[in-house]
């Protein structure tokens, strides 16, 4: 085993006494790459969210609104941050663990390059409206290619890598190797392009959750499980049958909770049962892992109690095991309709990404951070950093869930009133009932922002850690009953690509085939051809994130009362993409020309200049630095929709 890294003082000193692995020094610019997109992702996500308090902040400036900066800011964090940070974190313990190096082939060498590449160019494509309006897949097919290209040197890396490791470089192998693979099947699916119809909120959506469990899940985990030994002064983690168990349920569940998203919406009821019994499947795996951990801990808290990256561990785990369960409110159709297009969506997307992937990644560059950057943040400063983002996430993830509960209520005891509750002048009920919630959100997301500049910088700048091995290096004392026969997963690759075509086809293909021959309804017919200022108009409502805050579903459920007809599949046979919406941040807007005053196009492109003039209460942005031709457009497009 190689070193390990102990606190000492918090002073400005440092003492060395081994050299770090062999993988360190190749892996360094993975790390300073992570943490630059991290901070940009974050301070751009601040911005995106002060725009909620104060809409006018960036009125007039084009690149800075919340259509843009939010996209921007969220795919940033997941192919910047958690992306390039836990490939450069596989490729640390495979190496680590292993006993080898990095190989020094043409992938290896490309693989930041690539990917550091494609979010640059990717994050500038949003910004000038080259976005693809597909919630993580926004980066526009030319990025796509380079961030592609680097998941497949990151994943032959791996795999090469994997296969020179020994057997006794315990479950780190099993997860890295299939992650890679995952990452590289996931998003090459999810780009496919001209899939139209709610054929496209299939793929989406699979895509979803492939790429936050098969790869964030899966690599997040297998970095745990080489931190583990580490923190608790062993040689390796040595995999039990709850490993087995952990990593097989955990890659064979993931995958198909991919409709918990889609209840009540176009989509085969039996597609809605499907999410269902897999976001109740998914409420296993985290259990096992997290038990599996414990196991490997037995008797190893008080040595391990003080030393750097143990804490951000467990919170790790705690999240990982709390995601299920607040998902599973979108998945089961009573609490959908209560929770489905509300600020719950973004309390459980934070949860997984800002919580439990960040927090075992921040462990990483506690644990591995001696190595990376010759120092790391000394006690004071990672209990500064813990509490905050511990504080942070509180305040952040609690407001939007409670918000999502106060938003889904309004909607449904209001849904028998005279008026439309949820669109209109009714939707100022909806944003009285969360403006407190949204203040407390921010000042959450304001905390957490403040802690991970401490984090980030004194990571970078700070001494006083030394590096040096366990004079304990005994392998973990495991029960008899739980002891693995063998060295794990065999005939990994196969399987690998096996599940992840199980999962495609249940989820994806089969409903694809089944919604393909759906003739097309008179609101479909009218919009077929979009054409002059209507086809304009719904390209400027994907390039500036309109469908982040409209959805364009009308479910059949109480909240959805007065929206207008119900949708279906063949409201959106000739989409490409499809506007099924994340969150209603603002009124649905699939039936906006049915309804005054929305229908009338003179209204509506005053109102997107200056909403505020119209309705004190909105929160939407001026678009006003869009000319008056492009308003005009717009508003011919949402007035259209009937």
């Amino acid at each position: 085993m190689t070193s390990d890294i102990t606190e000492t003082s918090d002073t400005s000193t440092a003492s060395v006494s081994t050299a770090g692995p062999a993988s360190a020094p190749r892996t360094q610019g993975f790390a300073f790459a992570s943490l630059i997109f991290f901070v940009i992702s974050l301070v751009l996500g601040g911005l995106a969210g002060v725009q909620l308090l104060v809409p006018d902040l960036f009125a007039g400036v084009e690149f800075l609104t919340y259509g843009k900066l939010l996209p921007i800011a969220t795919d940033m964090f997941l192919y910047g941050w958690l992306t390039i940070g836990l490939a450069g974190a596989l490729l640390y313990a495979v190496g680590d663990a292993g006993g080898i190096g990095i190989p020094r082939t043409l992938a290896a060498r490309s693989t930041l390059g690539l990917l550091s590449l494609g979010v640059v160019v990717g994050s500038a494509g949003i910004a000038f409206g080259f976005n693809e309006g597909r919630q993580y897949l926004e980066y526009p097919l030319w990025a796509d290619v380079f961030l592609l290209a680097g998941f497949v040197a990151l994943a032959a890396t791996i795999g090469r890598m994997t296969r020179r490791a020994p057997i006794n470089a315990g479950p780190v192998r099993w997860y890295a190797n299939a992650a890679a693979w995952w990452l590289v099947l996931a998003f090459a699916v999810g780009n496919i392009p001209g899939i139209s119809g709610v054929a496209g909120a299939f793929q989406t959506s699979f895509y979803r959750a492939s790429i936050i469990g098969l790869w964030l899940g899966a690599a997040a985990v297998g970095v745990v499980y080489y931190l583990i030994p580490r923190v608790a002064g062993r040689d390796a983690f040595t995999p039990t049958r709850l490993t087995v168990l952990g990593f097989w349920s955990l890659t064979f569940v993931w995958a198909f909770t991919a409709p918990s998203n889609l209840t009540y919406s176009p989509a085969p009821d039996w597609l809605e049962t499907v999410g269902v019994i897999f976001s109740l499947g998914l409420l296993i795996p985290p259990l096992i892992i997290v038990s599996d951990l414990l196991v490997a801990m037995r008797s190893r808290w008080e040595d391990a109690a003080g030393r750097a990256g143990l804490s951000f561990i467990v919170l790790g785990s705690v999240l990982l095991t709390m995601w299920p369960v607040a998902n599973l409110a979108l998945a089961f159709r009573s609490s959908s309709g209560i929770v489905q297009f509300t600020d719950w969506v973004a309390g459980v997307e934070a949860l997984a990404l800002y919580g439990a992937f960040s927090a075992w990644l921040f462990a990483y560059y506690y644990v591995a951070g001696g190595d990376l950057f010759r120092g790391s943040a000394g006690r004071g400063l990672r209990r500064l950093h813990y509490a905050g983002t511990v504080l942070g996430l509180a305040l952040w993830v609690g407001a939007s869930l409670l918000a999502g509960l106060t938003t889904g209520w309004t909607w449904v005891a209001t849904a028998n009133e005279a008026t439309v509750p949820a669109a209109g002048v009714g939707f100022a009920n909806t944003l009285a009932g969360v403006e407190g919630f949204y203040v407390t959100r921010f000042v959450g997301f304001v905390v957490f922002l403040i802690a991970q500049l401490v984090f980030v910088l004194n990571l970078v700048t700070a001494r006083g850690l030394v590096r040096d091995r366990h004079a304990d290096t005994a392998p973990t004392d495991i029960d008899p009953e739980l002891a693995l026969e063998g060295g794990g997963p065999s005939r990994l690759p196969v399987v690998v690509v096996a599940l992840f075509v199980a999962a495609a086809t249940f989820v994806w293909l089969i409903p694809w085939a089944e919604t393909a021959g759906t003739d097309a309804t008179i609101r479909a017919d009218a919009n077929r051809s979009y054409a002059g200022d209507v086809a304009d108009g719904r390209d400027i409502y994907v390039q500036e994130g309109c469908w982040y805050c409209h959805t364009q579903q009308v479910r059949p459920i109480v909240a959805d009362v007065g929206l207008g007809p119900v949708s279906v599949v063949g409201d959106y046979v000739y989409e490409t993409p499809v506007l099924f919406g994340v969150q209603r941040i603002g009124p649905d807007l699939m039936h906006a020309g049915a309804r005054p005053p929305t229908d009338d196009v003179a209204w509506l492109a005053d109102y997107l200049a200056d909403p505020r003039s119209e309705r004190s209460y909105s929160i939407m942005p001026s678009y006003d630095h869009l000319s008056d031709g492009e308003l005009a457009d717009l508003a011919a497009y949402i007035a259209g929709s009937k």
